[in-house]
C-alpha cells in the first residue's frame, strides 16, 4: 500500500506550477523592455543622424523620415509619412527607373543598379533638386519588405569641386599663356606643375621637369644663395632674386625669380609657386653698358691726362715765349745803347766844328 503525499510535497508542486508562468511573464516583460530599449536606441540614432534617413515599404509609401531628411528636402515628417516616396522625392525623369528597380528587387532580389553608393538627384519640396549620395539597404520584417536609404547631400561639395576644377582650368590656361616660366612645387621642392615657358627657358621636357627640383638647374655659384632665400621665404612669404641657370648649350641663362610660399589648410608649408623671367638680354645689355661706361671712363681719363699735358706744354711755351720776349728786349736795348752814344758824340763834334 503506497504512502500518501505529504503536505510539503503538494505545496512544492503547487509553487512549481505557478512559478513557471510567472517566470515566463517575467521573461516576456524583460524581452519587451529589451525590445523597447532597442527601439528607443534605434530611434535616437536615426533622429540624431547627420545624414537623411528615409524608409518606405514595399508599396513605396514612406514609413520613416528623420530630422536630417526634413532639413534636406524641406518636407515635414508628419506631412509625408504614408505618402508615395517616388512622387515626392524622385525627379520625374528618374522615376521609371527607380520603380523598375524596386519591382525587380521584390520579384528576384536583384540589387543591381543601387548596390553600394549611388549618386543622383533628389527632389525637394520647393521643386529644386539636390545632388545626393545614396546608400540603399533592404529590410524584411514579418514578411514585409522595407527599403531604407541613407542620403548625404553632395550639392555644396560638388559646387566646390566644380569651382575648384574651373579655377584649376583657368590657372592652367593662364599658366600656359603666361610669358614667364611657372613652377609649383611641393614642400619637398619637387615640381608638381610646370608650364611650357619654364621648359623652354630651362631647356627641359615636361616629363623631365615634373618631379624634379628646379634648384638643381641653378648654377652652383648661385644655388646656395637661392636656397637660403627660399628658406627665408618659407616664413617671410615671398622672395625675389636674380640667378643663372645652367644651359645645355653651355651659355648661362639669367632669370629673375619670384617665389611665394603656399600654405596648407592646417597652416603648414605645402610648397612654393615660382615664376621665372628670362632676363639674359637685359643682363647682356647691362654688361655692354658697363663696358661702354668703362670705355668712356678710360677715354675721359685719357682726355683729362692729355688736357693736363697740353696745358703743361702750353705753360712751358708761354714761359719760353716770355723768356724770348725778355731776351729780345734785352738784346734790343743793348744794341740800341751803343748806337745812341756814338750818335751823341758825332753830334757834339759837329757842333764844335760849326
Amino acid at each position: 500500500m503506497g504512502a500518501s503525499r505529504s503536505r510539503p510535497d503538494l505545496a512544492a508542486n503547487h509553487q512549481s506550477r505557478t512559478a513557471a508562468p510567472a517566470a515566463a511573464q517575467i521573461r516576456h516583460a524583460d524581452d519587451a523592455a529589451h525590445l523597447a530599449g532597442q527601439q528607443w536606441l534605434a530611434q535616437t540614432v536615426i533622429a540624431g543622424s547627420p545624414d537623411a534617413i528615409i524608409a518606405m515599404d514595399s508599396g513605396r509609401r514612406l514609413v520613416a523620415f528623420n530630422p536630417a531628411a526634413e532639413e534636406l528636402t524641406g518636407y515635414r515628417r508628419d506631412d509625408v509619412l504614408g505618402e508615395e516616396m517616388p512622387r515626392l522625392l524622385i525627379p520625374e525623369r528618374e522615376r521609371a527607373a527607380f520603380l523598375a528597380y524596386t519591382e525587380r528587387y521584390l520579384a528576384t532580389g536583384d540589387r543591381s543598379g543601387y548596390a553600394g553608393r549611388v549618386r543622383g538627384p533628389l527632389l525637394c519640396a520647393d521643386g529644386t533638386e539636390r545632388h545626393v549620395e545614396l546608400t540603399a539597404t533592404e529590410l524584411t520584417q514579418d514578411g514585409q519588405t522595407y527599403f531604407c536609404g541613407f542620403f548625404r547631400d553632395l550639392t555644396e561639395v560638388e559646387h566646390a569641386q566644380t569651382a575648384l576644377a574651373e579655377t584649376q582650368a583657368r590657372f592652367s590656361l593662364l599658366a600656359q599663356l603666361a610669358p614667364v616660366g611657372i613652377v609649383q612645387t611641393g614642400a619637398d621642392g619637387r615640381a608638381v606643375f610646370v608650364n611650357d615657358r619654364w621648359c623652354a627657358i630651362a631647356g627641359v621636357r615636361p616629363n623631365e621637369a615634373l618631379g624634379a627640383d628646379w634648384l638643381n638647374l641653378v648654377r652652383p655659384d648661385d644655388r646656395d644663395r637661392i636656397a637660403r632665400d627660399l628658406a627665408t621665404a618659407a616664413t617671410a612669404g615671398e622672395m625675389r632674386a636674380d640667378c643663372r641657370l645652367r644651359s645645355s648649350g653651355g651659355a648661362d641663362i639669367w632669370v629673375k625669380v619670384s617665389a611665394v610660399a603656399l600654405q596648407a589648410v592646417c597652416g603648414d608649408l605645402s610648397g612654393f609657386l615660382a615664376t621665372f623671367t628670362d632676363i639674359s638680354d637685359v643682363k647682356q645689355m647691362e654688361s655692354q653698358r658697363e663696358q661702354l661706361l668703362e670705355a668712356e671712363l678710360i677715354t675721359r681719363r685719357s682726355a683729362e691726362l692729355n688736357q693736363r699735358q697740353l696745358e703743361m706744354q702750353n705753360q712751358k711755351l708761354r714761359e719760353l715765349d716770355e723768356a724770348k720776349t725778355v731776351f729780345l728786349a734785352t738784346v734790343s736795348h743793348e744794341l740800341r745803347t751803343p748806337l745812341d752814344r756814338k750818335s751823341t758824340r758825332l753830334n757834339s763834334s759837329h757842333l764844335v766844328i760849326s
